[in-house]
């Protein structure tokens, strides 16, 4: 007999099984920015800044939080990129813009295989 319960319910714990690594994704860290710089459109002083990001797909919410303060000074989105090995330690990905001027284009976390680009 066929039993029409029983295949919805393994379809579901299929379904949920293959969506786990997509689902909501986390993560906090602390990056000291020594130079001014531009992210996406927005300026960021130098100073210490806690990074913490959310995402539930390759898109990430990332909010800059100055220590002590609790609120997000600055939040941007950003695409997540996966990368091959795990970096050493947080670092920011900085270029420069044809005038010269410091661009901060991504965010990689110590310990993790991601990178947050802007």
């Amino acid at each position: 007999m066929f039993n029409s319960k029983k295949l919805i319910l393994t379809a579901t714990v299929f379904a949920l099984l293959i969506a786990i690594p997509v689902m909501a994704m986390e993560g906090s860290a602390r990056f000291v920015v020594t130079d001014t710089v531009t992210v996406a459109g927005n300026t960021l002083k130098p100073g210490t800044y806690d990074v913490k990001w959310e995402s539930n797909s390759t898109e990430a919410t990332v909010n800059f939080i100055v220590p002590g303060h609790g609120k997000a000074l600055l939040t941007l989105k950003g695409k997540i990129e996966e990368l091959t090995e795990k970096s050493d330690s947080n670092s920011l990905l900085i270029m420069k813009d044809p005038s010269g001027h410091p661009v901060l284009m991504g965010l990689q976390f110590g310990g993790k295989k991601i990178r947050i680009n802007f």
